[in-house]
């Protein structure tokens, strides 16, 4: 709806800081067209599927938008130099999204597949899918601010095709001029630098703008939008507010002043290394304050550092303008018996800007625990705050996803999880956010989930458990929603290589039958040459993860979400990194191939049946990431897992029957899988455990999965002796035997007999 605003109510006494110039007591602003939305702003409804965008907004920070502001406020007209772009990038391949992926790790930028200009309806979790995103062609474009000087000087986007929408002025103060540029454009309603007195949140807004004491008057209604009466002299407005004057508004980014701090008495000081200079009140001059260095790391006799509050066990400043808080992960396992709790997201990165036209963005890491702080002030009441899955702190990894079919963006980008905050007291050193578990996994909560509790076990991985190499490269980890599988094939980390995307057809069948068809649809596999080109996973793994049972349930309950049961995926899957990183490239390569040609015939999938050349060296890599895995998460969960009876499918106890990989195929009974599982004698998953195992610990009422028992008395090989002979690149269970023999010896407990009637009791 558009109506003339007579804005005679911003006329002002005072001078701007930056300006020389006095306010014009006479302008006629009669002519001046606003945008006007509506009178309040109302809750965005949130949801499944696509984000649904309203009318088009007017930029207010264009550069003739702000120059008519300040045309409107002071007696001469002033030109102002562009400071930013306001871009729309137009991918169309994978390099040019990888090369926006780069622009926003190297200056910070940000940039959405939903244009800022436009008000959002409907908050879907697919994000805005722009109209020319088709089968043929799922790049999305993107939306999002370049400085002058990168866009000039630095050539930022001299590789990546787009269109400049607006030419911006982003005044680095929140003054009288940011307000009225806000106002004249229509966006009177998303301006948030104010403190009280009439602004936007008044219930007599805009009508209090002619009153002299510009307060707000709970007991008036909202009026129509008229002609205000002209005041013969802006200094009738005997009250306006603080937050219309420069020196008022404060710096974004600047440290910011406590507000009782009426005078400074010295100048700010150069401090030393590991020194900031802070405002200091002095203790018997209230409103007195001076510059003092200190050291922010040192109590100084007190429990916080200076300057420092606790909110979620993490020090934030105490400038509660200040962002920071933890980001958790739900960890589904915790309960009130146990020690396990929500777990802080580790070294991901996390940004944070404003809600409504927020073009630019502040960005930090989370620590080990999950905290994170950012020293710019936000005097706003609704911020975005986004989680993006990429390790800047230790680069062990970044998490990207698949999940939709349609906009291909997101594969080459790592996941983000994004918060919609609001908080009347613009007081955001205390945020607390939780990322938790959602059943419908391939929504972006759950995609979120299952990355963060990745994230987290990757880095377990690396500081808890790895006795032993792992892979230094950067992990490229890809989150599917059209697999339960998961799969090591390091692509990413590896060298040169033959593979092309055609080697791995068989799996098209799994997901055609995931998307519901025949065969695989063009458009998903147009998708998947995208992210073949540009995110070669490391890692794989699904958004869908199996319930790992042995055969106490049925199979086919496989829909599970838990924490544990992404953990012990992730484990697996990292163990065969480690035998990557120790082995080498060849002896890795000869187990792709074995899985491709496997894939060509009947066998059971992936691993076969061991009748194919190569089956040896499967054999021996899978029954140490399977050990490794149960090995690992009966460590973290023990007796609260997610597997059924809480002795009897503890993790470890998966593996102490004489244990052999099966196929997960649909099974009419407990009973019939038992049957099939006793016919296939492949994949000895319990022999590297009880290599390493306290010897025959079978609990009351677990049965064994084979007739017979296991002849075990061996223990006592460490986790790094066990992962040793890899070294040497054994191409059987045979070979790995002797090795391990070669270079460690008897076992602990038991002697040579023992030793080599443990590997006969398996088969070999």
């Amino acid at each position: 709806m558009k109506m003339t605003i007579i804005l005679l109510g911003i006329l002002l006494l005072v001078c701007s800081c930056q300006d020389d110039f006095l306010l014009e007591d006479n302008l006629d602003m009669t002519d001046i067209s606003v945008s006007s939305r509506s009178e309040s702003l109302s809750e965005i409804q949130e949801g499944p599927g696509e984000t649904v965008l309203g009318a088009q907004l007017q930029n207010p920070y264009s550069v003739d938008n702000i120059a008519t502001a300040h045309n409107m406020l002071y007696k001469q007209s002033k030109t102002f130099a562009i400071t930013h772009y306001y871009v729309k990038l137009l991918p169309s391949t994978a390099e040019q999204m990888k090369a926006i992926d780069e622009l926003e790790i190297g200056y910070d930028y940000e940039f959405e597949t939903t244009p800022i200009h436009y008000e959002v309806q409907y908050e879907g979790d697919d994000g805005y899918i722009d109209p020319g995103v088709n089968e043929s062609s799922g790049w999305a474009p993107e939306y999002g601010a370049v400085s002058y000087s990168d866009y000039h000087d630095a050539g930022v986007l001299s590789l990546i095709p787009h269109e400049i929408i607006e030419e911006m002025h982003i005044p680095e103060y929140l003054t009288h001029l940011t307000y009225v540029a806000f106002v004249i454009s229509g966006n009177e309603l998303y301006y948030e630098g104010t403190e009280g007195y009439c602004h936007p949140d008044c219930i007599n807004w805009p009508a209090c703008m002619s009153e002299s004491a510009l307060t707000c008057d709970p007991g008036e209604s909202i009026e129509s939008i008229g002609s205000l009466q002209k005041k013969s002299s802006s200094s009738d407005h005997t009250n306006f507010p603080n937050y219309l004057l420069d020196f008022g508004m404060g710096y974004e980014g600047a440290m910011d002043p406590f507000s009782s701090c009426e005078l400074v008495i010295n100048e700010i000081p150069s401090c030393g290394e590991g020194e900031q200079a802070v405002l200091v009140e002095l203790e018997f001059e209230p409103g007195v304050c001076r510059w003092e260095c200190v050291d922010i790391d040192n109590p100084g006799g007190d429990d916080l550092p200076f300057g420092r509050e606790r909110h979620c066990d993490c020090l934030t400043y105490l400038n509660r303008k200040m962002p920071g808080g933890r980001i958790l992960v739900e960890e589904t396992q915790a309960n009130e018996e146990n020690n396990l709790r929500n777990e802080g997201v580790k070294h991901v990165k996390v940004k944070v800007t404003r809600h409504y036209w927020g073009f630019l963005w502040r960005s930090t890491d989370t620590d080990e625990n999950g905290c994170w702080k950012i020293q710019k002030i936000f005097d706003v009441k609704r911020m975005k705050v986004k989680v993006v899955f990429r390790d800047r702190v230790t680069d062990r990894l970044r998490i990207h996803s698949w999940r939709g079919l349609r906009v291909w963006n997101a594969a080459l980008k790592p996941v983000k999880h994004k918060w919609k905050m609001y908080k009347p007291d613009r007081e955001w050193n205390d945020l607390c956010l939780l990322i938790f578990q959602n059943e419908e996994d391939d929504r972006k909560q759950g995609e979120a989930f299952v990355a963060a509790t990745t994230n987290n076990s990757v880095h377990e991985y690396y500081d808890e458990f790895a006795e032993f190499p792992v892979v230094e490269d950067r992990l490229q980890i890809l989150l599917t929603s059209l697999s339960t599988s998961a799969a090591a094939p390091m692509f990413n980390v590896m060298g040169p290589f033959e593979y092309t995307l055609s080697d791995f057809e068989v799996w098209y069948a799994q997901i055609a039958y995931y998307v519901g068809q025949a065969t695989i649809p063009p458009s998903v596999l147009l998708a998947l040459e995208v992210i073949w080109a540009g995110a070669k996973p490391d890692l794989l793994m699904p958004l869908k993860t199996r319930r790992r049972t042995g055969i106490n349930l049925p199979s086919e309950d496989f829909h599970q979400l838990q924490s544990d049961a992404i953990r012990s995926v992730t484990y697996h899957e990292l163990t065969h990194a480690s035998q990557y990183a120790i082995a080498g490239q060849e002896w890795y390569e000869g187990i792709i191939d074995y899985i491709i040609a496997v894939s060509g015939t009947s066998q059971p999938k992936p691993y076969g049946d061991g009748t194919t050349a190569g089956s040896g060296r499967v054999e021996v890599a899978e029954a140490q990431a399977f050990s490794y895995e149960h090995i690992f998460a009966d460590r973290r969960y023990g007796l609260w897992h997610s597997n059924g009876f809480r002795m009897i499918d503890r993790y470890i106890n998966l593996m102490e029957p004489r244990t052999f990989w099966t196929e997960r195929l649909a099974f009419a009974s407990p009973a019939e899988e038992r049957a099939y599982l006793r016919s296939l004698d492949f994949l000895p998953e319990g022999l590297i455990f009880d290599l390493y195992d306290e010897n025959q610990i079978f609990p009351a009422g677990l049965s064994e999965n084979e007739s017979g028992l296991i002849v075990d008395d061996v223990s006592g090989y460490s986790l790094e002796q066990l992962m040793d002979p890899i070294a040497d690149n054994p191409d059987s269970i045979e070979e790995y035997r002797d090795i391990l023999f070669d270079l460690y010896g008897e076992p602990t407990t038991g002697n040579i007999n023992d030793y080599f009637n443990l590997f006969v009791s398996y088969g070999f």
